[in-house]
């Protein structure tokens, strides 16, 4: 799926000569990958009825770039590309599946020994961590004597999980052919949501003391399909525009 990436921190050399940038410390770096969060967020205005003031407030900390586009529209190939430094149609991966399979393309059956982004920064001397979603499997998975291991990083955690309807389907009261297509609220708290834990960790791998450098991915799900949310986020002033279904603008196609 589409998906908006921001990489706070990554590309925050100070280039004003080449002595200072490598006379200066190694910076640590964040990188947010939000799936299917398009352009709708308030300093893109992407969508008029869109509100995000604590992204707005990390990116005028940051460098923007507002033209740094998704490579292909499929999470898969898109994740690929920019974790490898390669077009789709160099590393072949043009789908989520294997053609006519529900079975997921897996990266290293391609590039077995490729480097990926994450590992480049492991062997210059960083501490690497992956919270949540950051390659299409979520991680670069692999198994290494017998037990699973994440190949990009040294450090890896998932989160908490996704929230399903389960017999409450469907929220949204369509019954749709595909079920991810489903949206609605939860009476449920944030901290129920995978997304809150993703957040927790990451701020507390922040917070821990570190001896080297750090590069920090930190993948959120949400809001990929399908749309489902806390009720108590409608209670939200800046969302007061947003009360029911019939209130949210569809963009024009």
């Amino acid at each position: 799926m589409k998906y908006f990436l921001l990489m706070l921190g990554l590309f925050l050399f100070a280039f004003s000569s080449t002595q200072d940038v490598f006379a200066a410390p190694p910076l640590n770096v964040l990188m947010i990958s939000i799936d299917d969060f398009n352009d709708w967020s308030g300093y893109l205005q992407g969508h008029p009825q869109a509100r995000t003031p604590n992204i707005d407030t990390l990116v005028n900390q940051s460098v923007r770039f507002t033209q740094a586009y998704a490579n292909s529209p499929s999470c898969n190939p898109s994740r690929a590309s920019l974790l490898m430094g390669k077009h789709p149609n160099s590393t072949g991966v043009y789908s989520n599946q294997y053609t006519g399979t529900s079975t997921t393309i897996d990266i290293r059956d391609y590039y077995p020994n490729a480097v990926t982004l994450p590992q480049h920064f492991g062997q210059n001397g960083y501490d690497t961590y992956r919270i949540g979603k950051i390659f299409h499997n979520w991680a670069d998975w692999d198994t290494v004597n017998g037990v699973r291991v994440d190949l990009s990083f040294k450090n890896s955690f998932t989160g908490g999980s996704k929230i399903d309807a389960g017999s409450a389907w469907p929220l949204s009261g369509i019954n749709f052919v595909l079920p991810y297509c489903d949206w609605g609220s939860f009476n449920q708290p944030y901290s129920d949501f995978g997304e809150y834990d993703r957040a927790s960790i990451a701020i507390q791998k922040i917070a821990d003391p570190h001896t080297k450098p750090f590069f920090i991915a930190t993948g959120f799900y949400l809001p990929h399909l399908p749309w489902y949310f806390p009720k108590g986020i409608l209670d939200e002033p800046g969302l007061a525009h947003i009360k029911n279904i019939s209130d949210v603008l569809l963009p024009n196609l």
